[in-house]
């Protein structure tokens, strides 16, 4: 979504899809009839003990995001997704946003210049995921200004060097704080012994996308990890037809990322850099731009550095400590028409900045002797010293806004895990936190969790509190066309509810069902008086305070074979509503199916991965009806190419299918037409990836 001036404020054209490689539907329909033989053979398989699988044995793997610790999963208070290094090779994702639409409740929607997530039919406008917590190797990621969680390219670290991502569904804030309400995404990076030597990454596609990398990872004699990578990507982006225009963007869709890691590691201490820079052409024409002209375009930088270091302080307890310090630089340029009658010329350029700085720290006490209680104490701070927000017009020079702020923040929090009996835990956590220009929050949160039969059923019954400070952007975003709030804003709230079981009738396979129910208050969402009309003076953005309810459940499976298959499949269902209309919230699915199935194929050295993804109709702020949404992917790995080269073959949207996310208020061009849907990437996308390490 543009985060451009408020001051003045479909689908892929096959004709002109910059060489875009088309294939036959015969040749997709060939593809769908391997696929049903492949599956069909590697599901007749004999089955046999799982005990001599290398990887993780489903209930039996660990996660720290929940926590901030190390525990298994089934003693997590929380729903928690795990997606592995060989999970985002298999089944070719590219960004951050490949991996959560995967996810039992997630989904993405795409404006042409960020991804948006949503989290169990729950995905307001312009919140830019302030909503969701983002983590790198646990210290927070969102910026100080937006609270933005990049997603997409605009992520500065590159897939390749993940080892796994851990993702709670549900509210985090008891041990995280602010933006935490909706779910907490932890990234957790690989180590310099993972790689063991150097490596080149060359990928390509259609539309003009390539990405070159270089990696190097080793192991010292001392144990002291080291990681080094950069990488470069850029896309031409497709040419889209936009119905409601009635025209093509040609060539306006382009994005370019650079991309660089490093991490220094030993068994105590670890010390890390990450910079990342992408510049994004904005085809859409949002906020009266004129449409079809070249020059609008976005530009996030994003630069971090941390040190953590954790010290054993005696048998069972353990003090964690990190710093770190980091920035986020926006640049946007936009194309505006000179006189209140647009006309394709004369026009303007005009410029969005914003500069934010940031300092922060954490200290953690982990206290683990005792004989039925694991406890958690910590503290941790961030101060922004720049929020900075400037807008204006290049030449004739115009100001319109010069915002210049900072900000501190502190949190203090503590949790016990105490065990009731040998099946029976407690979890209970506190938290408060307070900034300046946020205000104070305070986040409980408890969980019952029981084992029925020890490592088979085990059921959770979660209470969870959570809150969202109101940003710099929201409160201090000040032009004639976009009106603060009148006094100031609270922050958001969530309570929630959730029954979750779990059951792993054998060593291979493990279900899941959760029932969850959100209490949401106090929302910040951007609005305007009179919806089909443009952003203007006299119609200006403001904010105002809604209240929300979702009510769904979510059903999980996923089974892993003696011969190497693998499937997971979940189906979701959320109602989302307006808690003082009842009205169904805009993007908005109440129905979610997700299927991913591996499997070596048989009489090849080939892994295959198929992704299957449906999700039910959503509404437009209009009320209109963007449709369903069905999704297959698919990707062929060959194995045993020779000594060091690995490749990888990926068709995503394999079927072709034609759909569009909900447009947000700003989609108005400078002829006042409007957006209600944003027209998606409608046609099969094709990406080759091939590797060598040395």
């Amino acid at each position: 979504m543009d985060r451009m001036s408020l001051r003045r404020s479909g689908g892929v054209d096959s004709r002109g899809s910059m060489g875009a490689i088309r294939i036959s539907s015969k040749v997709a329909g060939a593809c769908a009839v391997l696929w049903v033989v492949v599956s069909g053979q590697a599901l007749a398989a004999d089955e046999q003990d799982v005990t001599n699988l290398p990887i993780e044995r489903l209930l039996d793997l660990e996660v720290s995001t929940a926590a901030r610790y190390d525990q298994k999963q089934s003693e997590a208070a929380a729903t928690v997704s795990v997606v592995t290094a060989a999970e985002i090779r298999q089944f070719g994702y590219r960004t951050l946003s490949d991996v959560l639409r995967s996810l039992p409740g997630f989904y993405i929607s795409n404006d042409r210049n960020y991804d948006s997530v949503g989290v169990r039919g729950f995905s307001r406008a312009g919140d830019y995921n302030n909503r969701v917590l983002l983590l790198v190797d646990g210290y927070r990621f969102n910026d100080g200004v937006y609270g933005n969680a990049p997603l997409g390219q605009d992520f500065p670290i590159n897939l390749d060097l993940i080892d796994r991502i851990e993702v709670i569904s549900g509210p985090g804030s008891a041990v995280y704080g602010d933006n935490a309400m909706l779910g907490v995404i932890n990234v957790i990076t690989k180590k310099g012994s993972d790689l063991n030597g150097g490596k080149l990454t060359g990928m390509v596609g259609n539309f003009g996308t390539d990405e070159l990398g270089v990696s190097y990872g080793k192991q010292i004699d001392d144990g002291t990890g080291v990681l080094l990578s950069a990488s470069k990507y850029h896309s031409d982006g497709a040419d889209i037809y936009f119905p409601a225009y009635g025209g093509v963007a040609h060539g306006l869709d382009y994005e370019d990322a650079s991309k660089a890691f490093a991490k220094v590691s030993t068994d105590r201490l670890t010390i890390e850099g990450t910079f990342g820079q992408r510049d994004k052409g904005v085809p859409t024409a949002s906020f009266g731009q004129v449409f079809g002209l070249a020059g609008s375009y976005t530009r996030d930088t994003w630069w971090n550095t941390s040190l953590q270091y954790v010290a054993p302080l005696s048998e069972g307890i353990e003090l964690t400590s990190r710093v770190y310090y980091g920035g986020y630089q926006y640049q946007g340029g936009y194309i505006n028409p000179l006189n209140p009658a647009p006309s394709v010329s004369p026009t303007v350029l005009n410029r969005d900045e914003t500069v934010n700085t940031s300092l922060g720290g954490e200290v953690r006490l982990l206290v683990t002797d005792l004989s039925d209680h694991k406890l958690l104490f910590g503290a941790d701070f961030r101060d922004d010293p720049t929020l900075n927000q400037k807008n204006y017009d290049v030449a004739p020079y115009a100001l319109y806004l010069d915002d210049q702020r900072k900000n501190d923040t502190r949190g203090f929090f503590a949790q016990d895990d105490y065990a009731l009996t040998e099946r029976l835990l407690l979890n209970l956590g506190l938290r408060h936190d307070s900034s300046n220009l946020g205000g104070s929050a305070n986040s409980p949160r408890a969980g019952v969790i029981y084992q029925l039969d020890p490592n088979v059923t085990t059921l959770k019954l979660l209470y969870g509190s959570a809150f969202r400070a109101p940003n710099a952007f929201e409160q201090f975003y000040s032009t004639p066309e976009h009106n603060v709030a009148l006094g100031s804003l609270s922050p958001e709230t969530v309570r929630t509810y959730e029954v979750v079981a779990e059951h792993q009738p054998d060593q291979r396979t493990k279900l899941g069902t959760s029932v969850f129910r959100y209490e949401m208050n106090n929302l910040i969402t951007p609005t305007v008086q009179f919806l089909n009309q443009p952003i203007s003076a006299t119609n200006p953005i403001f904010y105002t305070n809604l209240s929300a309810t979702v009510r769904g459940l979510e059903i999980r499976g996923e089974r892993m074979q003696e011969n190497g298959a693998r499937w997971k499949a979940s189906y979701s269902f959320a109602d989302a509503r307006d808690r003082l209309t009842s009205a169904w919230l805009p993007n908005s699915p109440r129905n979610q199916v997700k299927i991913n199935y591996s499997t070596p194929v048989p009489g090849r050295d080939w892994s295959a991965g198929l992704e299957t993804q449906y999700m039910s109709n959503r509404q437009s702020l209009n009320g209109l009806d963007a449709g369903s949404v069905w999704l297959v992917n698919a990707t062929l790995v060959p194995t045993h190419l020779g000594k060091g080269m690995d490749v990888s073959f990926s068709i995503y949207n394999l079927f072709n299918r034609n759909y569009q996310d909900p447009a947000t208020l700003e989609y108005f061009n400078s002829m006042n037409q409007r957006l209600d849907f944003i027209p998606q990437n409608n046609g099969r996308m094709l990406m080759a990836k091939l590797s060598y390490s040395f």
